[in-house]
């Protein structure tokens, strides 16, 4: 996220913490504090990203 990739490496960690007990609220939290560092442009497309998975 921080350094902008976006793609289906992202969506494979994120299907991966679901796998592994990783709540939506949890990782709604995450992405929302690496946001505060990376950007919200950034972080929409992640948030984005996260809706599909």
């Amino acid at each position: 996220m921080a350094s902008g990739i976006t793609d289906a490496s992202l969506a494979y960690h994120l299907q991966n913490a679901k796998v592994h007990g990783v709540t939506k609220e949890e990782i709604a939290a995450i992405i929302t504090h690496a946001t505060m560092y990376t950007g919200w442009p950034k972080g929409w497309i992640v948030f984005r990203l996260a809706k599909d998975v």
